[in-house]
């Protein structure tokens, strides 16, 4: 009987075991919005209809400290003169600079209940969305590894932004993406 019961408690506690990790997952997921149809094709970020889109780097040390940080940030502005409404937008970093940060969350953005109103003449007159991380040990990087880690860091991000009467899908090329390393020359 106590076989039983012992099996019935260990039985019990798998079922409830799974059923949190899905749940952990699924919420881990629409955090930020992440579907992206198979047939989409992500334009270059110049060429988008309704955005202006100012994308930035930095490479620093946290204030007072020797430990590098890598910021992902990503202004979105309204470039028409008509409002545009429910902004949610969500960044795709290359997987490639996931080994260069601390947490492999290769995206960011703002959430469901964070969507911003572009108004003209109001605030907010932007939409920053932004990722920050440690870079683990990069004073021990070799030259072949800095190399690497600017490489990465040059990749294209891809950008999703949905709102009231659409969505674009677009891409930021490393021309477009301004880099400030705040560390010693790479």
């Amino acid at each position: 009987m106590r076989k039983v019961i012992l099996g019935s408690i260990a039985i019990l506690l798998i079922i409830v075991l799974g059923l949190s990790w899905e749940g952990y997952k699924s919420n881990t997921k629409s955090v930020f919005d992440q579907d992206i149809p198979d047939n989409i094709t992500f334009k270059d970020v110049n060429n988008s209809s309704y955005f202006k889109i100012i994308p930035r780097i930095i490479i620093k040390n946290a204030e007072g400290e020797k430990i590098p940080f890598l910021l992902f940030d990503i202004l979105i502005k309204n470039k028409t003169n008509k409002p545009i409404y429910d902004i949610r937008a969500t960044a795709f970093l290359n997987k490639k600079i996931t080994p260069y940060m601390t947490s492999p969350l290769a995206v960011f953005g703002n959430t469901d209940d964070t969507r911003v109103d572009f108004v003209p003449g109001k605030i907010p007159y932007g939409l920053s969305i932004s990722r920050t991380t440690q870079i683990p040990n990069y004073y021990k990087f070799s030259p072949k590894q800095r190399k690497e880690f600017f490489q990465a860091l040059k990749l294209p991000i891809r950008l999703k932004i949905k709102f009231n009467s659409g969505e674009e899908y677009l891409q930021i090329n490393s021309e477009d993406i301004e880099i400030q390393n705040m560390l010693e020359t790479n």
